[in-house]
């Protein structure tokens, strides 16, 4: 960008003033975010996807649920998330 202001005859001190001005709008500007993580809902979605995999599904089947009998679910859901 500098060059193209450079090509167009303006003076290098106000090129430094230009480059200031175009840093401050530039982190004015608002970040889109866009992961997989936040589109599928962040934090909150995958909370309630956790609970209900633990409490609707692993802990009503038989075969599983035998492990997870003394197992702190809290704790669990907090390093699942």
């Amino acid at each position: 960008m500098r060059h193209a202001f450079k090509e167009a005859g303006v003076d290098p001190s106000s090129l430094n003033e230009i480059a200031r001005l175009l840093e401050c709008f530039y982190s004015e500007i608002p970040k889109k975010t866009n992961t997989l993580f936040e589109r599928i809902g962040g934090t909150n979605a995958f909370e309630k996807t956790c609970k209900k995999l633990y409490e609707e599904l692993i802990m009503k089947e038989d075969k599983i649920s035998e492990f997870f009998k003394n197992v702190d679910m809290k704790a669990l859901g907090i390093k699942m998330v």
